[in-house]
């Protein structure tokens, strides 16, 4: 599969990122902007890398498991899914990716 060209405005969000790599609100804006460009796979290693941020981490288990389930991996999205329903259990958008993940991996429950 070919690669699209990298949108302008997300190498200026990469190039401002490796500048500051540990600012985790650019992080996020970096993975939410690949996910829409569906980039999917590098959308996840951001979010992922936020996981464990105070303030960002539920935001972060929820756009991993959407681009883990987007990228096909529904173990993965599981996992992600699962942990941030341990944390917040009736989170509004997490149900719905729990079901999706469910139904494509055929567990009616």
């Amino acid at each position: 599969m070919q690669e699209r060209p990298l949108d302008p405005s997300l190498k200026l969000l990469l190039d401002a990122l490796a500048l500051a790599p540990d600012n985790a609100p650019l992080r996020m804006h970096v993975a939410s902007a690949m996910e829409k460009a569906g980039q999917h796979r590098e959308a996840l290693a951001h979010y992922d890398s936020l996981v464990g941020d105070r303030m960002l981490g539920d935001e972060a288990l929820l756009g991993a498991a959407r681009c883990a389930l987007a990228a096909g991996d529904t173990d993965g999205a599981l996992q992600r899914v699962t942990r941030l329903l341990e944390r917040v259990p009736e989170h509004a958008v997490g149900l719905p990716i729990r079901a999706r993940v469910r139904e494509k991996r055929r567990e009616h429950k």
